[in-house]
């Protein structure tokens, strides 16, 4: 007996098999469908029952390959045991991160990956989702490194306070905040660069508290690192915090629903910015 379009949307759950049909740009965009790349999932690295699927992929066109993450929102896949104030959908976590990543333009390839699109994709013939590629910074989390799995973590760079503030003090100088930084969403390179992921719940918005409760809790990540309170009070309470209040905001502004389409470095196809 053939299964009904329920009962497959519960078993669409993406593997490295899965046939990922790329429908065009999202929102919706007139670009010809000749110039939509191919997308492929390759390497699980957060999935299961979560607000989005994180994959390591390729982004194909032509004979052209770039490995990229894939960040997918899949409905399905939300956590069903979870009391939420207001209600998430894939659509309300897609908008805030096309949002804050098309303010954050100036900064892409730096503080935070450099972002390649959003796509409305089919997954299995089944179930339409919204896809965020981007580039893919081989780095580890501050998480992985307070708890390293492997000798290449371990022989990570020390994590450097001021590095990690000054980096949060360009997003919300873009006016940004992330309003859910934890240790898995901070990145570390071997080379010591701070990458800040994750902008799913994140707001633009020139509030003081918000960007002041982004601060404190990358204050209490520091804390759990074993940096001394006594190092970091002054300057994130005191110094920091009031440079991050009366330094000027830079403002970015680009359109949300053109948003960037950029191709990888050696990809090429018409920008329609």
């Amino acid at each position: 007996m053939s299964k009904t379009r329920s009962e497959r949307l519960a078993r669409a759950s993406i593997t490295g098999a899965s046939k990922l049909e790329v429908k065009g740009y999202w929102p919706e965009s007139n670009v010809p469908v000749d110039d939509l790349p191919t997308l492929h999932p390759t390497i699980p690295i957060a999935t299961g029952y979560r607000w989005s699927q994180i994959w390591l992929g390729c982004l194909v066109r032509g004979e052209i390959s770039e490995t990229v993450i894939l960040k997918i929102f899949q409905g399905s896949m939300f956590p069903r045991d979870i009391e939420m104030t207001h209600p998430i959908d894939p659509e309300t976590l897609a908008h805030n991160e096309a949002e804050a990543f098309s303010a954050m333009i100036a900064l892409q390839g730096t503080v935070v990956p450099l972002s390649y699109g959003f796509f409305n994709i089919l997954v299995d013939d089944v179930e339409d989702v919204i896809v965020h590629v981007m580039e893919f910074v081989n780095a580890s989390t501050l998480e992985e490194l307070q708890y390293p799995r492997s000798s290449s973590q371990s022989c990570h760079p020390s994590v450097k306070p001021d590095s990690l503030v000054a980096a949060l003090q360009l997003i919300h100088g873009c006016d940004i905040c992330h309003q859910d930084l934890n240790q898995s969403n901070v990145l570390i390179t071997p080379t010591s660069r701070v990458v800040f992921v994750d902008f799913a719940m994140s707001k633009v918005s020139q509030d003081t508290a918000s960007k002041d409760e982004d601060m404190h809790n990358l204050l209490l990540i520091m804390l759990s690192h074993g940096h001394e309170s006594s190092q970091l009070e002054t300057g994130f309470s005191s110094e920091i915090l009031a440079t991050v209040r009366t330094s000027p905001r830079p403002r970015y502004e680009v359109d949300i629903d053109a948003l960037w389409r950029r191709p990888p470095p050696n990809l090429k196809w018409t920008s329609v910015m």
